[in-house]
């Protein structure tokens, strides 16, 4: 399972629920902008983790990649 690790990593998962199929672009870009400022805030402090979970994955996140780190 890769290196061993003596941190923790603390998993987050964003979710939103809506009606109107017009609102697809605004909620994309939300999630988006979430999943930034997260990954900028974590890497400012020192604690940025690349693993992701693939079952949470968002589609355009790179989950094989995530992995390498940890192999």
């Amino acid at each position: 399972m890769g290196p061993e690790r003596t941190d923790c990593i603390t998993g987050t998962n964003f979710a939103a629920q809506y009606y109107a199929d017009e609102d697809d672009a605004i909620i994309e870009a939300t999630a988006r902008k979430y999943i930034e400022t997260v990954n900028e805030y974590t890497k400012s402090v020192g604690q940025f983790k690349p693993f992701l979970y693939m079952n949470y994955a968002y589609p355009t996140q790179d989950v094989r990649r995530s992995r390498q780190v940890f192999s």
